[in-house]
């Protein structure tokens, strides 16, 4: 039985957010962290499996699915993102977690882990970057970013849908079946322009510090995931790997950049045992 819940997270200036989030299972908590367009129904096919090992959390992040979607794009950055998912552990009972986070939420885990190590209990990364290394590349995806996100914010999330779904790193996601699609497609549609466009402008890749010098701050268990069909990230994988000695690689054959939708069964039998190995 999934638990549907509104968690509010009071941040340290008073500003109040309000967070779906999905609660599953028993045992070891595990939360599970979404990409750009998606929600906690993300995981919707994998939860169960998970479920009877973990208590599994799936929120909506900021400005996606059904939490709010504040007008302050400041709001949004990796920082206070972060600080929201501690908190709304500690709701639920939890000091303590571990964490999977993909593409987006990916970098958000590793935020979190590397700023507060002492809270994350194990760490998978799906199809995660530590960020761009220089300040250039960081400014030049901001400037990309801010004409999409006004794009996203003039022309409605349609039209942005239809081509975001035509990108190179998407082309697994057609291997799937019909079904999957529909449900994938009617998700990323149902998002609101103003929490895409102000995810972009406030949490995206160019807004995030680069992480790279600081990735042995976490010293847990790391599980760097990829899908074999997604060159850049596997080399990402490959390179965050040489900095993190503690960290498991795995390459999963026949998947692009979304492996848990991709390829699930993979997925669960990849990520399932690393958590089950590394929480006890």
């Amino acid at each position: 039985m999934t638990l549907k819940e509104i968690i509010e997270v009071q941040r340290a200036d008073g500003f109040k957010l309000r967070y779906r989030v999905r609660i599953d299972g028993a045992g070891q908590p595990l939360i599970l962290l979404h990409g750009f367009t998606g929600s906690g129904a993300a995981w919707d096919e994998i939860t169960p499996i998970l479920a009877q090992s973990f208590t599994v959390i799936r929120p909506d992040l900021l400005g996606h699915g059904e939490t709010d979607a504040p007008d302050d794009a400041t709001r949004y950055h990796i920082y206070n993102s972060a600080g929201d998912i501690l908190q709304i552990g500690k709701e639920l009972g939890y000091e303590r977690f571990a964490l999977h986070g993909y593409s987006m939420g990916g970098r958000l885990a590793l935020y979190l882990a590397q700023h507060f190590p002492v809270q994350v209990s194990a760490l998978g990364l799906e199809s995660a970057s530590p960020g761009l290394r220089t300040p250039e590349e960081r400014a030049a995806r901001v400037e990309s970013d801010e004409v999409l996100a006004a794009a996203i914010s003039s022309r409605g999330v349609a039209q942005f849908v239809s081509k975001w779904e035509k990108l190179p790193i998407f082309a697994g996601l057609h291997r799937m079946s019909p079904e999957k699609q529909a449900k994938l497609r009617e998700m990323r549609l149902n998002q609101r322009p103003l929490g895409l466009a102000n995810s972009l402008k406030g949490m995206g890749t160019g807004k995030q510090a680069s992480l790279w010098p600081r990735l042995n701050h976490y010293t847990g268990a790391v599980l760097i995931l990829t899908g074999a069909d997604d060159p850049k990230f596997c080399t990402i994988g490959d390179e965050t790997k040489k900095y993190m000695s503690n960290a498991e690689r795995v390459n999963i054959p026949g998947a692009g950049h979304t492996v848990h939708l991709e390829q699930t069964k993979a997925w669960l039998d990849a990520v399932g045992s690393f958590f089950k190995r590394n929480l006890r």
